[in-house]
């Protein structure tokens, strides 16, 4: 049941508000992931933050339940069960070695072609850097068919389709989209927070993330058939 007291559902949340407010950081860098998807640096810090904001929350939790004899066996018992989730403990791993050892490079691969904004309706597999933006994939290709013919019909006239570069990041030890890996990481961090909240007697309902970004609008970066042409002209 969902206590109605305004104050006791306020007095909840500071108990753990460093936790709370971590929590929500990590919940920033999973949309920012989103939007950086197609700017390889920036995506890699996005994912960098990300990865220090998850991992903050457990340690901010004990020290904020420490204050408090009933929340802090609870979570006790709890964070022992939590932590050895296998993709949390992968994630971990990844964000000490972000930290004392060198930058991480996930994996990152991709294909060019066209869309009609279901899917890749025609393309072909291509190596993008990790280092490098989509468009210098998209550049390539148009460095490549200057002179010769192209073989991807992505210049040629169409108002069903557009061009595109369709890219996926992960990690090595997951062969799941980055993106998508890491919402499941959050949400398993915030049952955690849920089943917390109601220990304090708050019912929070569970979150199932329905602001995320379609994979559709996150993996393809659609392009201009006559930008690309001047584009072209000017490599």
């Amino acid at each position: 049941m969902i206590n109605d007291d305004d104050s006791y559902v306020d007095e909840a949340f500071q108990k753990i508000e460093s936790s709370w407010d971590r929590f929500q950081e990590a919940h920033f860098w999973l949309h920012s992931m989103e939007d950086a998807y197609h700017y390889a640096n920036r995506f890699r810090w996005c994912f960098n933050a990300f990865l220090r904001s998850l991992k903050e929350v457990p340690q901010l939790l004990t020290m904020e339940t420490q204050k408090h004899g009933d929340l802090k066996s609870w979570y006790k018992q709890h964070k022992t069960l939590f932590l050895k989730d296998p993709l949390l403990q992968v994630l971990s791993k990844n964000r000490d070695f972000i930290v004392h050892q060198a930058m991480l490079l996930p994996e990152s691969t991709g294909a060019i072609g066209i869309t009609e904004m279901k899917g890749m309706k025609f393309g072909m597999n291509i190596s993008i850097n990790a280092l490098e933006d989509s468009d210098i994939a998209m550049d390539s290709y148009l460095l490549a068919i200057r002179d010769k013919k192209d073989v991807l019909g992505i210049l040629d006239h169409d108002e069903d389709s557009v061009p595109c570069v369709k890219r996926q990041w992960k990690i090595k030890e997951f062969d799941v989209e980055l993106v998508e890996l890491s919402a499941t990481a959050w949400l398993r961090l915030s049952e955690t927070m849920r089943l917390l909240f109601e220990q304090m007697g708050v019912v929070v309902p569970p979150h199932i993330l329905e602001c995320r970004h379609s994979l559709q609008d996150v993996q393809f970066k659609i392009y201009e058939r006559e930008a690309l042409k001047e584009r072209m002209r000017n490599l």
